[in-house]
């Protein structure tokens, strides 16, 4: 059975076929009017193409479509191609924005770290167009009214877009909050334990969040939540809950800080409070505030950071003091 979150990220998916499909069929009807055949040509088989493919959210949960998200963000920017080429040649940079629709729109679905990749593989295809557009022959030659028209369209479809997406991503991260809270009320009304399959399947999927937090460090990132971590495992907010709980009988927040107090206490026992200042070390840890590291280093160790630098510093005298009895007694 879909999550909340899931049903939610499909019913986005279906509604933005709607918006992009409008978009492409709008630019369809004003080259067809205006009577700029390449561009009315280039347009027409992109709206096609979104029509053929608008069935395929309608047909499969979200899981399935997930994994064809980031082909089509990589499909979709080759078909703009050729637009952004003319363009250009035509002294235009709108166009561009359609780039930006990418990078933030995926932020909806993808995980950071993809992101990051296609925003790197964007403004390589942007950096191209400036180059490719000096060797390819100018076949279209745009009119003063039609570029400004076609100008304040591409702004105005860029900024329906961006709406879109930011209210999307606002109701993604509500509705993961509520999923997260639900969770930990069920599990404090019903304790009882899960049968033998359940168990094995949220014993893995604590396996692999250990893995993420072991080669990624995410809790470094001061802003990593759990709706973060269900993206780049590629769960939900409340499977990651639930098998944090199991596993470890904590909430997220408790589990996260445990690894940044952790990595505290390793540059402690370093002496790095001795050559940079404990507000380095917290931030460098993943805390945002001095308040909530003390309050979270207090709840995890049972005594403040002062008290364990002091008695750190206690029981590297004693220690020493052990090795210098057995070298005289020898």
């Amino acid at each position: 059975m879909e999550s909340k979150l899931d049903i939610f990220l499909k019913k986005t998916a279906i509604r933005y076929f709607y918006i992009i499909i409008c978009i492409f069929t709008l630019n369809t009807i004003y080259y067809l009017y205006e009577g700029v055949e390449v561009l009315n040509i280039m347009v027409a088989i992109i709206a096609a193409i979104h029509l053929f493919i608008f069935f395929i959210p309608y047909r499969l949960d979200y899981k399935s479509i997930k994994p064809l998200i980031p082909v089509y963000l990589a499909a979709i920017t080759v078909l703009i191609y050729p637009i952004e080429i003319i363009f250009w040649q035509n002294g235009q940079i709108t166009a561009f924005l359609w780039y930006l629709v990418v990078p933030i729109g995926g932020l909806v679905f993808l995980s950071i770290k993809t992101i990051i990749k296609f925003s790197i593989y964007v403004l390589l295809l942007i950096c191209s167009v400036f180059f490719i557009a000096n060797i390819v022959p100018n076949t279209v030659t745009l009119a003063n009214n039609q570029t400004v028209f076609l100008n304040v369209c591409t702004i105005i479809f860029f900024i329906i877009l961006m709406l879109f997406f930011l209210y999307s991503m606002n109701k993604r991260n509500t509705i993961a909050f509520i999923e997260m809270k639900e969770n930990d009320l069920n599990n404090k009304k019903d304790p009882v334990a899960k049968p033998a399959t359940d168990t094995e399947k949220f014993r893995d999927l604590y396996n692999k969040i250990l893995h993420y937090f072991e080669k990624e460090k995410p809790y470094c990132d001061p802003d990593f939540t759990i709706l973060k971590l269900t993206i780049a495992i590629d769960s939900n907010v409340a499977y990651v809950a639930k098998a944090i709980k199991i596993n470890r009988n904590v909430n997220f927040n408790v589990f996260i800080n445990t690894y940044r107090i952790r990595m505290v206490k390793e540059m402690l026992d370093r002496d790095w409070h001795n050559k940079y200042t404990m507000k380095y070390i917290y931030l460098s840890s993943g805390f945002k505030h001095q308040s909530t590291f003390n309050k979270a280093f207090k709840e995890i160790e049972g005594i403040t950071p002062s008290e364990y630098i002091k008695h750190r510093a206690t029981w590297s005298k004693d220690s020493n003091a052990v090795v210098e009895s057995v070298q005289q007694f020898r």
